[in-house]
């Protein structure tokens, strides 16, 4: 699930979700906003560690900017526990 990313630089980072540890369950969100906070969303999932989902959601969530879209993504997603 990881992909590459490089900007201008000699290193390579790999940046992706890991798997839930074994007999375990993990919890990944994220936010976006289209630019200049016209519009942002977030959205989450819940897995276990055979890659089962066991909830999930994906909302609009106004014109906010990149970290409150990170921010309610976490809100809603720990809420939905």
């Amino acid at each position: 699930m990881s992909r590459p990313i490089c900007i201008h630089s000699k290193y390579t980072n790999y940046i992706g979700w890991k798997w839930a540890q074994e007999e375990r369950v993990k919890f990944n969100a994220d936010g976006a906003y289209k630019y200049k906070g016209v519009i942002a969303t977030c959205g989450g999932l819940l897995y276990d560690s055979y890659e089962r989902w066991i909830k999930c959601y994906i909302r609009k969530i106004g014109p906010y900017d990149d970290l409150h879209a990170e921010m309610w993504g976490l809100y809603i997603g720990l809420d939905m526990l």
